[in-house]
């Protein structure tokens, strides 16, 4: 929480978010006006006590966003993303795309699913070290369409890359 909050500034205020059956949570850190006033960065805080296996190693991560600061559903897309990590073992990393998120939480009908990626807004979060020998490694959430989806699908996340920084 003090490194997301340290990237992000502000004043943080974080809140745990339920599974559906309340047995199971996940904090949610928020940072309002940030990275300037309308927007809000959020992330996940307590997400690297989960494992995250990637071709067998254990990468622990932190899963944020940055958004218009009416998208309040957000935290709940980071939330679930969280909860499907620690509960059912899906794969947190850069390239993987979680399906049909932002549609499922009615923050757009064209950009359906969440890819992550490397936080390029707060390349501090890239890799951080937590103490214990634990490290955390944040990923950011992108929205993507199903065009896009299809596009990386066919090839590869490099492409895709270069494709967003070639818009930027």
């Amino acid at each position: 929480a003090r490194a997301a909050a340290a990237a992000f500034g502000g004043t943080p205020k974080v809140t745990e978010y339920l599974n559906e059956s309340e047995d199971r949570g996940v904090d949610i850190l928020e940072c309002g006006d940030r990275p300037e006033p309308g927007y809000a960065s959020y992330s996940t805080v307590t997400l690297h006590l989960s494992e995250n296996l990637l071709e067998g190693q254990d990468i622990r991560v932190e899963l944020m966003a940055v958004v218009e600061s009416s998208a309040v559903a957000m935290a709940n897309v980071l939330a679930a993303s969280a909860l499907n990590v620690s509960d059912s073992g899906w794969l947190a990393a850069p390239g993987v795309v979680f399906p049909g998120l932002l549609v499922q939480y009615e923050l757009s009908s064209t950009l359906e699913h969440v890819m992550w990626m490397e936080p390029f807004a707060h390349e501090q979060l890239t890799e951080v070290d937590l103490g214990d020998g634990v490290t955390a490694h944040w990923l950011m959430a992108m929205p993507i369409s199903e065009a896009e989806r299809q596009f990386l699908v066919s090839q590869g996340y490099d492409a895709l890359e270069n494709r967003f920084d070639e818009e930027r």
